[in-house]
Order: C-alpha cells, then sequence, then structure tokens
C-alpha cells in the first residue's frame, strides 16, 4: 500500500512522544511492505519518498490513501480527497482532542471554537478516524460525527527497550542507590511532576538510598529540587533504552486534566509502555487507559496520586527484590505479546486496508 502520510514535524530523530509516535508507526508500516509517501513534509527520514510542491498531480496519482495526523493545520489536507473523490480514502489518526490546546497552549476559547467547527466541516470527508484510546473513540463519533473510528492503542519497541539495554557506569555516581525514572515533557501540565517533587522531599527523610532520575526538556522551569532528585537532558529516543533500563522502577504519574467537561482522561502513555518493555516494574495513576493496561499487584501498581501512597508503594517495591521482579517481568510479556509497534501496524493496516 502506498500511503500519502501528512504531519508537520520531524519526526526521524525523534525524542519526545508525538515524535516517537510518528517514528515507530511508519517503520513498523514498512516492515510490513507499505511504503510512505511524504508532500511538502518536514521530515528527512531517508526512508520515506518525498514529493515536492511541483510533483503534487503525481504524489495524488501515486498514493492509494490519505494518512493525517492531526495538529496544527494538517486537516486542511483532507481536501485532497476532492481530487479522486471516488478512489482516494481519507483517514484522520487523533491522538488527543482540539481543545487539549487550551490547557497546553493556552489558546482562547473563541480560537478554539473556530478551529473545531472548520475540523468538524472537514470531518464530512474522512472515511475513518484512528485513535488512541477509547475515551478519544468516543470524542470521535459523538463530538466529529466519524462513526468509522477505530482503536489503536500505543506500545513500546521490545527490542530497542529491553533490560538487556541495562549499562552498570551509566548513573555511575548512583549506581547502588535505588533509582526511580521518568520520562517526559516536563512542562506539560497533564505530567505529574509536582507529585514526583513532593514525593522525593518526603522520602528524602525515610530513605536516603533512593534516587529520582528525570529525563526531559526542563529549559525555561524554575524549580526548587531535593538533593534526591537527578535531572538529565532531554535524549533521543533510539539512546533513551540504556538510561530506562539502567533504573529499578518506573513512574506514570498524571493530572486528570480535562479540557473538555466530562471527559475522560483520553492518553496512551508511551513512558509506560517503555517501562514496561524494559521489565520496571511501574507505579501509575488510574485512570483512562492506564488502568486497562495495569492490573494491580499483577503487572504493576496503580495508585490515586496520593504521595503517602506512592511514597509506600516504592518502599515495597526497594525492599521486595523478588515482587519487583515478578511485577517487570509480567509487564514485559504484555508488551511482547500485546502492545508493541508491529501490533500497532498490523491493526492499522487492517483498517486502512478496508477503506482501499
Amino acid at each position: 500500500m502506498d500511503i500519502g502520510f501528512f504531519h508537520n514535524f520531524n519526526s526521524h530523530m525523534a525524542d519526545t512522544g508525538f515524535k516517537v509516535h510518528v517514528q515507530q508507526l511508519t517503520s513498523a508500516l514498512m516492515k510490513r511492505g507499505h511504503s510512505i509517501l511524504a508532500y511538502r513534509s518536514w521530515d528527512e527520514n531517508p526512508d520515506f519518498i518525498y514529493y515536492r510542491r511541483r510533483q503534487f498531480f503525481k504524489f495524488i496519482k501515486d498514493i492509494d490513501i490519505v494518512y493525517i495526523r492531526l495538529s496544527g493545520n494538517m486537516e486542511d489536507y483532507t481536501l485532497l480527497k476532492l481530487f479522486k473523490p471516488l478512489g482516494l480514502p481519507v483517514v484522520w489518526e487523533l491522538n488527543a482532542p482540539l481543545e487539549e490546546a487550551a490547557v497546553r497552549d493556552k489558546m482562547p476559547q473563541e480560537k478554539i471554537k473556530k478551529a473545531f467547527k472548520k475540523r468538524k466541516r472537514l470531518a464530512k470527508l474522512v472515511d475513518a478516524c484512528i485513535c488512541v484510546s477509547d475515551e478519544l473513540k468516543s470524542y470521535c463519533i459523538d463530538r466529529l460525527g466519524i462513526k468509522n473510528t477505530f482503536v489503536i492503542e500505543n506500545g513500546s519497541n521490545p527490542e530497542l527497550f529491553s533490560f538487556n539495554k541495562k549499562t552498570l557506569n551509566i548513573y555511575d555516581t548512583f549506581k547502588d542507590r535505588f533509582k526511580i525514572v521518568w520520562t517526559g515533557r516536563m512542562r506539560s501540565p497533564w505530567h505529574g511532576i509536582d507529585i514526583i517533587l513532593d514525593v522525593a522531599k518526603r522520602i528524602q527523610a525515610i530513605d536516603k538510598d533512593i534516587v529520582f532520575i528525570i529525563i526531559g526538556d526542563t529549559k525555561g522551569m524554575d524549580l526548587a529540587l531535593p538533593e534526591n532528585i537527578v535531572l538529565v537532558d532531554q535524549i533521543e529516543y533510539f539512546k533513551l533504552p540504556a538510561y530506562v533500563a539502567s533504573c529499578d522502577m518506573g513512574l506514570a504519574l498524571y493530572h486528570g486534566i480535562r479540557p473538555i467537561e466530562g471527559d475522560e482522561f483520553y492518553g496512551s502513555s508511551l513512558k509506560l509502555f517503555d517501562y514496561m518493555s524494559c521489565r520496571l516494574p511501574v507505579i501509575a495513576t488510574s485512570f483512562g487507559q492506564i488502568k486497562k493496561v495495569i492490573k494491580n499487584d499483577e503487572n504493576g501498581l496503580l495508585t490515586d496520586n496520593n504521595p503517602d501512597d506512592i511514597i509506600q508503594k516504592i518502599l515495597r517495591l526497594k525492599r521486595s527484590p523478588e515482587y519487583s521482579k515478578r511485577l517487570g517481568g509480567a509487564a514485559r510479556k504484555q508488551i511482547v505479546d500485546y502492545y508493541n509497534w508491529d501490533r500497532a501496524a498490523k491493526q492499522t493496516e487492517e483498517a486502512l486496508s478496508s477503506l482501499c
């Protein structure tokens, strides 16, 4: 299948979640024999086939389907369907509601309403929507009116993220301490960085052998950090596994920010899957898709974000190595069996093939 793929950022050297999703999904699709064709793309992926502005009609002729990862004004490319109205299916990939911009970028409500009206008009031309959670499926159907909506959850790459990537000297100063990892964009309001800071301050008085490794972009942030928190600059995705696998457990804590009143948490946590793939026991916030993936006390631990609860769970994992190993092993098995990019690519392939 020749997939006309649209997104508005360079994902080839991914270092953030939204870039990783594109990088890993397209790689898995190409591994399954499909071609990724890009028109006026910002990407630099040597495996993509690129078309310049003057090659527009050749691009339209060559592609079997239009696949648009919604962000910015990418939905405008939905109008390509008008060039081949009977033979060019259009698929949207939705990873967050448009209204998220009100929280993330402080976009004015009037601007969001205007953008949503435009998106809803274009949605009438869309043949299917792919989203990452059941909560987003409800949004696509109820708010955008796209009845043909598929849920394809995120995952990890078990070959890339593996416990075999553990590197003893990567945290040389802390190699004998119990290391807890968190990765992500620290400035995102839904990430529970404030919870981690609170937990770190409290646990310092209980066990000085515990250290928190926070990996992400901290530019422009004014943080008062306790001594047991170590900041590591943002790392390219392909180098990240060693930093994750060399820790003892992972945190996936989120605030239940709801851009639309009444909506459930709609995310599909990439960090969660990468921790699990490295066989780390995980403590994660109990809502949305997370409580579907993590079965408490079986393949991880769920929390209501209460710092005292998180501290008790951390101490239990530290003091019970066999218990930690059991949780981490069960988590890794889930990644190998289901929550991986090969499965996501296969489901995407099936969804697209049903339209072609």
